[in-house]
C-alpha cells in the first residue's frame, strides 16, 4: 500500500519507518529541507535505538522515501497519517488553524479522492481534528468524503 506519513519528528519517523518495514511504500514529507535532505543522506536527526538500521535497510530496499515535495507525494496515496506538531492557541487549548490550507484539497483546489483516508496522530489532544472559531467548530477536512478518525 502506497502511504504518506507528514512529518518527520519522533511520531512521524518511526511510524513511516516501521509501516515501511511491514512491507508498505513510504513516503515521509516535511517542509524542513535540511531534515529531508539529512534523511537522505542516510542521517537520523532523533535518536531512537535501532532506528538507524530500519531506515538504512527500507530506504536501501525502495520502501522508503523522503521529500518536502507533499502534492507530488499524495498522488497516488491511500492513506495519509498527520504527525505535525499541534501549536498552542493559548495556556489551556490547541489550534490547527495553521494547518487548515494543507488538507481537504489537491494542489488545483480539486477535492481529495474519496479513497484517500487521511489520520491524525495519536497524540492530537480531544477534539484537535476540529477547528474551534469562538462557539462553532467546523470539521477540519473540506471534502464530506473524509472522516476524523
Amino acid at each position: 500500500m502506497k502511504i504518506v506519513v507528514v512529518g518527520t519528528g519522533y511520531v512521524g519517523l518511526v511510524t513511516g519507518t516501521c509501516l515501511a518495514e511491514t512491507g508498505n511504500d513510504v513516503t515521509c514529507v516535511d517542509c524542513d529541507r535540511t531534515k529531508i535532505d539529512i534523511l537522505n543522506r542516510g542521517q537520523i536527526p532523533i535518536y531512537e535505538p535501532g532506528l538507524a538500521e530500519l531506515v538504512a535497510r527500507n530506504a536501501a530496499g525502495g520502501r522508503l522515501q523522503f521529500t518536502t515535495d507533499l502534492a507530488t507525494a499524495v498522488e497516488n496515496a491511500r492513506l495519509v497519517f498527520l504527525a505535525v506538531g499541534t501549536p498552542p492557541a493559548d495556556a489551556s487549548s490547541t489550534t490547527l488553524i495553521p494547518h487548515e490550507s494543507d488538507f481537504g484539497s489537491g494542489p488545483d483546489g480539486s477535492a481529495s479522492p474519496p479513497e484517500l483516508q487521511i489520520r491524525g496522530k495519536g497524540v492530537c489532544p480531544v477534539k484537535s481534528m476540529f477547528l474551534s472559531s469562538s462557539s462553532n467548530q467546523k470539521p477540519l477536512f473540506k471534502d464530506s468524503s473524509l472522516q476524523a478518525a
